[in-house]
């Protein structure tokens, strides 16, 4: 079986449209051109972590994932892809993360917290590839020719776009990608 890294923040879970509804004042993923805007929109990293955590508890069981995120994870397990869910959330802040996951219904083999350096376990792990939307991982994950896709959000676009890394602008174009990995890795063995 082939496994696959997915991050869980704002490639599984809207964590911006969660952010957006608590502060209330038109924040979105279409407005935040850089990982860097979103720092300054909350008025440094510390004033971010701290909004994150407000949104990242009981409230977000009422977010639905991207779309076509379920079912295209339920598509990819059923095809023999396990599923590693992964987060840079501390700890303490991963509890909802399970909950939302299997209200969702989406399966995972594992699901790992507090997860920074997330290229070298795709390596450690021999994953066929990752989906995240952090620029900083997409620019690793290419420097180690790890396969990475991501969801078509203008701060990972960015980054993307210089390295041709392909994004998507939803969960069905991922779904084709990792599929290409997942056959790639078969008719390897």
């Amino acid at each position: 079986m082939s496994k696959l890294i997915v991050d869980f923040d704002s490639t599984l879970f809207p964590l911006l449209d969660a952010l957006a509804d608590r502060r209330g004042d038109g924040l979105s993923y279409e407005a935040c051109h850089t990982w860097d805007t979103l720092t300054d929109w909350e008025g440094g990293v510390d004033n971010m972590l701290h909004s994150f955590e407000k949104v990242m508890g009981a409230s977000m069981l009422n977010y639905k994932p991207f779309p076509y995120a379920a079912a295209m994870c339920r598509a990819l397990w059923s095809e023999g892809v396990n599923i590693y869910v992964v987060t840079d959330r501390p700890d303490h802040l991963t509890n909802y993360c399970y909950e939302w996951l299997n209200a969702h219904d989406i399966p995972f083999s594992q699901f790992l917290g507090n997860t920074p350096y997330k290229v070298y376990l795709a390596e450690e792990m021999g994953a066929i590839g990752m989906v995240d939307d952090k620029p900083e991982t997409i620019r690793v994950a290419h420097r180690h020719d790890l396969p990475i896709t991501s969801l078509a959000h203008p701060y990972s676009s960015t980054a993307a776009a210089t390295l041709h890394v392909p994004v998507y602008e939803d969960w069905t174009g991922i779904y084709k990608e990792v599929m290409t990995w997942h056959e790639r890795a078969r008719n390897r063995h």
